[in-house]
């Protein structure tokens, strides 16, 4: 299974690389090639491509099934051949998508818990935004669904560790209200203004930040306070995010206003790929059977990223164009940095699949997984 997994993680990978190029391109960079394609993509090929694809293959990794494998294949596939041939790439998503579907249930019917039903709930985010972009051509009607997916993704991986803590019952009875909140804003806000979601990503943050186990790991040492570190930075973000669409949720939630950018990269960026720092030190031992030796290097880009996102945002918001331009090349940056200190730390192939140290912050065996 892992002598699949690694060329499948390599074409989420590609599609991460074609995503920032893209997202050069969009800031204003002139670029040699793909241009135009790659800036309508660019949205897709991170979330879809990189994001989506990643959670397909940890999730059939976890349960052992073939056909499970198919679905981050062709979500990274359809993602990389929309850029060149739309149609049948968003067919191609689409059709990954569903067979996400049917592994999330999956899990579900093997563990019927509150968390995996969120795992449920938000793939059909994901296969909704698919279907959205597919019938409207317009990548911004897709994000709520898209935001859905990745907060709900994360959120209930969260929830499943709360198991671990006292009062646990209550910290998913807690869920449902901002949980909810946030499928209901996504909704409205393909049809009419964003506030509620607003609203329900600054919910969702707050109830985080309440029950998870974060703050208390900040206390730790070593790699635990590193993922707890990546994790409230993420949080914070989130709650970012939802106040100021929120507050300016009365006002279309398209390109060209100046809260759109800023909340889209404060959601994708601050929240999803600090959780993506925090857990890559466990994901890819995980997927790969390498081990990955912790080092506090680490903690450099994360904390570049939190100011080069804040570079980023105040660009948008001040309507500073230049400010925003080296917010998001410096973006790009930091995550190539990263990705070339974890693989810099890549000691040895594993003899047996890596267990990860005893931590509250990484996750007990369980049939899915997630950023």
């Amino acid at each position: 299974m892992k002598r699949t997994a690694l060329p499948l993680l390599l074409l989420a990978i590609s599609a991460l690389l074609a995503g920032m190029y893209g997202g050069l391109a969009r800031l204003g960079f002139v670029l040699p090639v793909g241009n135009g394609a790659l800036i309508i993509d660019h949205g897709s090929l991170m979330v879809c491509g990189f994001f989506g694809s990643l959670i397909a293959l940890e999730r059939a990794m976890a349960l052992r099934s073939g056909w499970a494998m198919l679905a981050p294949a062709l979500t990274a596939i359809g993602t990389l051949a929309a850029v060149f041939w739309p149609t049948p790439g968003m067919i191609l998503m689409i059709a990954g998508a569903g067979l996400l579907t049917l592994a999330s249930l999956q899990v579900y019917r093997i563990q019927p818990a509150p968390f995996n039903a969120f795992l449920v709930i938000a793939v059909l985010g994901l296969l909704a935004g698919d279907l959205v972009l597919w019938y409207s051509h317009a990548p911004w009607l897709a994000v709520p669904g898209w935001m859905v997916f990745l907060v709900l993704t994360i959120a209930g991986e969260r929830l499943e560790l709360t198991r671990l803590m006292p009062k646990a019952q209550q910290a998913a009875r807690r869920a449902w209200l901002p949980l909810s909140m946030l499928v209901t804003g996504a909704i409205l806000a393909v049809f009419w203004y964003a506030t509620i979601l607003g609203l329900g990503l600054l919910n969702v943050a707050l109830w985080l930040m309440r029950e998870d186990i974060a703050r208390r790991n900040l206390r730790q040492h070593g790699l635990t306070r590193y993922i707890a570190a990546c994790l409230l930075s993420g949080y914070a973000w989130l709650a970012l995010a939802g106040a100021l669409l929120a507050w300016h949720g009365a006002q279309p939630f398209v390109p060209g206003m100046p809260h759109y950018d800023a909340v889209l990269h404060m959601v994708f960026i601050g929240f999803v790929v600090g959780m993506v720092f925090g857990h890559a030190p466990i994901i890819i031992p995980a997927l790969t059977g390498c081990r990955l030796r912790y080092r506090p290097m680490f903690y450099a880009p994360l904390a570049l990223l939190q100011i080069t996102l804040l570079l980023r945002v105040v660009g948008d918001l001040a309507h500073w164009p230049a400010v925003r331009q080296a917010g998001g090349m410096l973006n790009v940056a930091t995550l190539l940095f990263f990705a070339v200190l974890i693989l810099t730390s890549i000691t040895r192939r594993a003899p047996v699949a890596p267990r990860a140290a005893p931590s509250a912050n990484a996750r007990p065996a369980s049939p899915h997984a997630g950023p």
